[in-house]
């Protein structure tokens, strides 16, 4: 049973609560009067059960002012990269509706939303995926942390206790990917609810969203129906799906980028400007650097790891020779690298590093706000002091990590797991030996058929 957030009520009392007049240790003790006056005015008496209990018995409905808003947190209690909490009970959309903050509103029953949670002040919480179960029935992902679970726990409470009861249900959707709902064949609407607390980015949300709406299953079922008359046009759809499948893994497991240089070429300045904020500490000596430093940042609305890493060179020994070596093994492990050259000190050991870093990577020209002049080459132009070209080299990271998929349409069909992914290549190698039977029955697994 999930950890229960204590009950919250909407005005009034209910029968039975100790702080009620007839509940608790006070209405015992007139349990007597209490009965004598429900005879004399010849109202039904409520039965004696088990033990002396009293069951009323059943009447009309209760009044507004005893409507209840029930949270709960689903997920366990403790610290977690994401927490599910739900909302329940009538008032619920009015509750939401003070505190949901999101373009279009609360989403309808059987879709999702993404927005902000605010407190009652106004002040933002945390950014929340709601998904509405039912009329008065909504659960909401949020991140795992103790004190944001607790701080969006608390205005949930804040917005019920005030919260009028919900007269009516949410308005429609008008964004085309959430009006089309979760339209998917089971097997791949399992995997994007699964799947949607993981994503970091918006953008990651609304692709997920576009495969719940049914793009993916489309896509697959035009695959389906050229097996045996067109098996090179299915190929051709399946050779499509499986490049896109980069796009989809790196939405929920984000590529890795490494920073590399010579020491003082500014890659902290810029890996602190990729992120907006100070994150490592920047000094003009060389050798400050002496660890890999990894961090999240978004780009084009794909999320990636950014490791800023220690300078290229022939370190004395100890914690400095220790930080080349991992700087050099964060370069192996990455998805791609970033060299950067201090566009005022082009030494030929700078340019040689580049030419010896393996692909994919990409070349920033840093400092360029020092220089008069404009150098020429393939380099990415930037200045991490003035915020220049940075545009320029996300850009220039996304064509080197995933090619043209990295600007793919958010609605267009895009496989996000192992086992899509493995099936669908299942699928185009059955038809390059021409056995069409093993290709349809991989494709009919992916939206849950068996093999």
């Amino acid at each position: 049973m999930p950890a229960q957030w204590p009950l919250l009520r909407i005005g009034g009392t209910d029968r039975g609560d100790p702080r009620s007049p007839a509940g608790g240790a006070g209405g015992a003790t007139a349990s007597g009067g209490h009965r004598r006056r429900r005879a004399a005015r010849g109202a039904p008496l409520p039965e004696r059960g088990r033990g002396g209990a009293r069951r009323h018995p059943a009447g009309p409905a209760p009044r507004p002012g005893g409507l209840r808003v029930r949270v709960s947190r689903l997920t366990p209690p403790g610290p977690g990269g994401v927490a599910l909490v739900r909302c329940a009970g009538p008032g619920s959309a009015a509750a939401l509706a003070r505190c949901f903050d999101a373009p279009r509103g609360l989403p309808p029953v059987g879709r999702v939303r993404l927005g902000t949670l605010r407190a009652l002040d106004g002040a933002a919480v945390d950014q929340v995926l709601l998904a509405r179960r039912g009329e008065e029935v909504f659960e909401l992902g949020c991140h795992g942390g103790p004190a944001v679970v607790r701080a969006v726990l608390d205005a949930l409470a804040g917005a019920a206790r005030v919260a009028p009861p919900a007269d009516g249900a949410g308005a429609e959707a008008t964004d085309p990917v959430e009006a089309a709902g979760f339209a998917a064949s089971p097997r791949v609407a399992a995997e994007v609810q699964r799947a949607l607390p993981l994503a970091r980015s918006e953008r990651a949300c609304r692709v997920l969203l576009a495969q719940g709406a049914g793009a993916l299953d489309r896509a697959v079922g035009e695959a389906l129906a050229r097996c045996r008359p067109d098996p090179a046009g299915a190929r051709a759809v399946l050779s499509a799906l499986r490049t896109r499948g980069r796009l989809g893994r790196a939405l929920l497991d984000p590529l890795r980028v490494a920073l590399v240089g010579l020491p003082n070429a500014g890659k902290s300045s810029l890996f602190n400007a990729l992120l907006g904020r100070e994150r490592v500490l920047v000094a003009p000596e060389a050798g400050t650097t002496r660890d890999a430093i990894e961090e999240f940042v978004e780009v084009g609305g794909i999320p990636l790891r950014i490791v800023d890493t220690a300078g290229r060179r022939e370190a004395p020994g100890g914690v400095e020779a220790a930080g080349v070596a991992r700087a050099a093994s964060a370069a192996r492990a990455a998805d791609a690298r970033v060299v950067v050259l201090d566009a005022t000190d082009l030494r030929p050991e700078a340019l040689a590093l580049a030419e010896a870093s393996a692909p994919p990577r990409v070349v920033a020209l840093n400092k360029i706000d020092l220089l008069g002049e404009v150098l020429p080459g393939p380099a990415v132009r930037v200045s991490a002091r003035t915020g220049a070209g940075l545009d320029a080299l996300g850009q220039a990271l996304l064509t080197a990590l995933l090619g043209p998929v990295a600007r793919l349409d958010e609605r267009a069909a895009v496989p996000f797991t192992p086992r899509q992914l493995g099936l669908l290549a299942g699928a185009e190698r059955a038809l390059a030996r021409g056995d069409a039977v093993r290709a349809r029955r991989c494709l009919e697994a992916v939206g849950g058929g068996s093999l």
